[in-house]
């Protein structure tokens, strides 16, 4: 999975790219982007400037657990079924 921070650096360096007057073209094989995202992040540029360019937080509802129960529950997935007080770690249906 791709760090949201390096989107957003890819981004960024796209937009000085085009600042330099580079080509969608160009721009999209520096930063190993499609020539589709470049021209997305131009339109962006073009109504907001590189502030249009920054990353989000993720729509939706906020989680429930916090990011320790989140690892909490992590850790007892990764220690198996067995090791959280059942018999077996089959699944039974």
């Amino acid at each position: 999975m791709k760090r949201p921070e390096a989107a957003e650096a890819r981004r960024r360096r796209a937009a000085e790219l085009l600042a330099q007057g580079c080509s969608q073209a160009e721009v999209a094989e520096a930063v190993g982007v499609s020539r589709e995202s470049v021209r997305r992040w131009q339109a962006l540029l073009a109504q907001g400037g590189v502030a249009a360019l920054r990353r989000r937080r993720a729509a939706g509802r906020p989680p429930k657990l916090s990011d320790g129960q989140a690892e909490q529950v992590e850790q007892a997935l990764r220690q198996g079924a067995k090791a959280n007080g059942f018999a077996t770690d089959l699944m039974l249906l």
